[in-house]
């Protein structure tokens, strides 16, 4: 009987170890929109206003964790700023500010709501005075 309640009680302990195991607070495979963002170096796949493609592609852009964002139009690099914040809605919004008198390069000049970001591609939204604007950009090979 003695070893039949110490057989027990050990398979009960090895059962109970079996379904019981550590798990960490924070899932440390999810990345976050700013290390996608700083990981990479992108392109302008496509950029649309009311799903009318404006031509802007092939812009280089780089965002550094520091929040510095530079892009390369015609061999030349433009330099301004970036950051990241929720809107009034819980959304992840990217605040973009060059300083440029380029007029296509003034559009980006906007806070764009992030609608998917991947490693390879990540594309924003923006609703700019009635009109829907969205940009999406992908990874520099």
């Amino acid at each position: 009987m003695k070893n039949a309640k110490t057989f027990f009680a050990v398979l009960f302990i090895l059962t109970a170890q079996l379904f019981t195991s550590c798990s960490p607070d924070h899932d440390f495979s999810t990345i976050s929109t700013k290390e996608i963002l700083t990981r990479n170096q992108w392109t302008v796949d496509n950029y649309m206003v009311q799903g009318q493609n404006t031509g802007m592609t092939n812009y280089s852009m780089i965002f550094s964790s520091g929040g510095t964002f530079n892009v390369k139009k015609d061999g030349q690099i433009i330099s301004g700023s970036w950051g990241s914040n929720l809107n009034s809605a819980n959304e992840e919004v990217i605040n973009i500010r060059l300083t440029t008198s380029d007029p296509s390069l003034m559009e980006l000049n906007k806070s764009w709501k992030i609608l998917s970001a991947t490693t390879a591609n990540v594309v924003f939204e923006v609703n700019d005075a009635g009109s829907v604007c969205q940009l999406r950009i992908k990874k520099e090979y």
